[in-house]
């Protein structure tokens, strides 16, 4: 069987290599550049689609005198729609941009699946955008991802680079999808190394730098530095309050092992003869009851910190509605992603895991334990909840810090991310993208 022989400066000149270098990094800068670009208009289509349901829902309640009624009845029909829809787009165009996303790149990079990028960007961008903007319970860094290694993908084919520098481009794609989507470039150089499993080299390591600096350089052009979660009070931690935060690990460590096995199983449990267009709408449904009945189900991140740190307190807090809506997020979110349409897990992860470290936080204040800020509860709970999901956790911690810039609680983070790790190793559990490819080889063979 043939191998490819990678470029070294022992098959050549010193110059040549020079070159060969210069145009790898010249394809990095034009795919990051492009991935920023396109995450740019993702965002932005997102947020068009959910203004769009805001504006159809407020129309029918105006012309009707049961608003409630009006409204409710609006919302389940329009995320029904676009459930349908976004489900028969899925299913006819490309079924493989379904879901998350990471799990088809990390089986592209080892060579058992391929890509077929333009169908999976337009469904990825198309059915992300709709199914995201009207609030179902996924995330906007799956498609990013899987959108920037597509584009690597194309870049990478009508270049005519070699198998093994394609492999490089398509991880430096994904890297930078995730980098643009979280305003994180070095989550997005980490989650190359730590997750997508490519090797330290000097190739990788220029392509991967400049692909998720570039890639966020755009969106920062686009929104301003700011970092995505505006979160206060994130100070360096007192000393007392280091067993509490010990517990908040603990807990959320354990709701994200909870979260991979029902995720697992609500994948595995879903019929396969049941079509996506039909699974979309029942589930496109439930999630127009509980946009309009129930906000915080199918809140992201930046209104849980909003919503709940910047309005209420911990002792103004139920500790029985955290556990609720942590539970049923939980649910909602299995529900969303067995759908199968295109959706990441990243952000409903974090979510549940900033209400697990509010819940605890809350559960040592009723013992009197001294507890960190509720906004570093949450912070906890969700690097913990994190890193026992994906077991990455020096991703995990670089992502939050990006995200919060809670850059002072690096020392404390890194602890609880070590933390959700290793009990998430000794569990015997596989992490989360690992388990959801093997689910998807097992379903196609």
């Amino acid at each position: 069987m043939y191998m490819e022989t990678p470029i070294s400066s022992t098959t050549c000149s010193s110059e040549e290599l020079s070159s060969i270098r210069k145009h790898h990094l010249l394809l990095a800068s034009v795919i990051g550049l492009g991935i920023g670009a396109v995450a740019v208009m993702f965002e932005w289509t997102v947020s068009l689609v959910s203004k769009l349901q805001g504006h159809v829902i407020q129309f029918f309640e105006n012309e009707n005198y049961d608003l409630s009624l009006a409204g409710l009845v609006c919302s389940v029909v329009v995320c029904g729609v676009v459930g349908a829809f976004v489900g028969a787009l899925t299913q006819f165009v490309a079924p493989e941009a379904g879901g998350s996303g990471i799990p088809h790149v990390k089986a592209v990079l080892s060579h058992l699946q391929s890509l077929r990028g333009i169908r999976i960007m337009l469904v990825k961008f198309i059915g992300g955008a709709l199914v995201i903007g009207t609030r179902f319970s996924l995330g906007r860094e799956g498609p990013t991802i899987h959108i920037g290694a597509s584009i690597a993908d194309e870049v990478a084919k009508r270049s005519k680079v070699p198998a093994h520098l394609k492999d490089h481009l398509i991880a430096c794609g994904a890297g930078a999808g995730l980098a643009a989507a979280f305003n994180a470039p070095l989550a997005g150089f980490l989650f190359i190394i730590e997750e997508l499993r490519r090797e330290v080299n000097s190739i990788t390591l220029g392509m991967a730098l400049l692909g998720t600096v570039l890639a966020d350089a755009v969106v920062q052009f686009y929104k301003g530095p700011d970092p995505m979660l505006d979160v206060p009070h994130l100070g360096s931690l007192p000393i007392e309050t280091i067993p509490a935060v010990v517990i908040i690990a603990l807990g959320a460590t354990f709701g994200g092992l909870l979260f991979n096995k029902v995720l697992v199983l609500g994948v595995v449990k879903v019929p396969p003869g049941i079509p996506l267009w039909v699974r979309g709408a029942v589930v496109g449904c439930l999630v127009g009851a509980c946009f309009y009945v129930v906000p915080p189900l199918v809140a992201d991140e930046q209104f849980v910190f909003k919503g709940l740190m910047h309005r209420t307190s911990l002792e103004q807090a139920s500790l029985a509605i955290l556990g609720l809506y942590f539970i049923f997020k939980l649910l909602l979110t299995v529900a969303c992603y067995a759908t199968g349409v295109p959706g990441g897990i990243f952000a409903p992860l974090l979510v549940q895991g900033a209400f697990m470290g509010f819940f605890m936080a809350k559960l040592e204040t009723l013992a009197s334990i001294p507890v960190p800020h509720e906004a570093v509860a949450a912070l906890i709970g969700m690097t913990a909840f994190f890193a026992a999901s994906v077991r990455a956790p020096f991703t995990g911690v670089v992502l939050l810090a990006e995200m919060t810039n809670g850059f002072a609680l690096l020392l404390p983070l890194l602890g609880v991310a070590l933390i959700g790790y290793f009990i998430g190793e000794l569990s015997g559990s596989k992490p989360i993208y690992e388990r959801l490819l093997e689910v998807s080889r097992e379903k196609n063979t």
